[in-house]
C-alpha cells in the first residue's frame, strides 16, 4: 500500500518540523506550509492525499481553509490540529468535512494509527473506483 502524500499547514515552526520528521521517518512524502494561504497555493500546484491543518492561525484559520477545500474534501482527507480542543469545536470540524480532530501536543502513536486507517480507506476507495471503471468498460460491449 502506498503511503499518502501529506501537507502540514501550521504556523508553529516546531510543530511543522516535528511532524515532518515523524512522517518522513514513516515513509510519507511531506510538504510544509506556514499558513493557510501558503497551504492553498501548494494545493493548487501539487496533489495531496492528506492535510494536517492547524485550526488557529493568523489571517486565514483552519476552518476557513477547510471550507475552501470543500470541492476536494472527498479526495483529500483533512485532520484538524489544535491546542485548544473542545467537544463543540470537534463536532464543528467533522461537520465541516474534517476526517478527524486531534489536540496538541500530538500523541505520535495516535496520529500514526489515524494515518494508517486513512491510507487504508484511500486504498479501498481507489480499488473501488478501478473496479467500477472495469465494470463500466465491460458493460459497453
Amino acid at each position: 500500500m502506498n503511503k499518502p502524500v501529506v501537507l502540514v499547514v501550521d504556523d508553529e515552526p516546531d510543530i511543522r518540523d516535528s511532524l515532518e520528521m515523524l512522517l518522513s521517518s514513516e515513509g510519507y512524502r511531506v510538504e510544509l506550509a506556514q499558513n493557510a494561504t501558503e497551504g492553498l497555493k501548494r494545493m493548487e500546484s501539487s496533489s495531496f492525499d492528506l492535510v494536517l491543518l492547524d485550526l488557529n492561525m493568523p489571517y486565514l484559520d483552519g476552518f476557513e481553509l477547510l471550507k475552501a477545500l470543500q470541492p476536494e474534501v472527498d479526495n483529500i482527507k483533512v485532520i484538524l490540529l489544535t491546542a485548544q480542543g473542545t467537544v463543540d469545536t470537534a463536532v464543528e470540524a467533522v461537520k465541516a468535512g474534517a476526517e478527524d480532530y486531534l489536540t496538541k501536543p500530538l500523541d505520535p502513536n495516535k496520529l500514526q494509527r489515524l494515518l494508517e486507517r486513512l491510507a487504508e480507506i484511500n486504498q479501498q476507495k481507489r480499488e473501488n473506483q478501478a473496479l467500477r471503471r472495469q465494470l463500466n468498460d465491460r458493460g459497453r460491449f
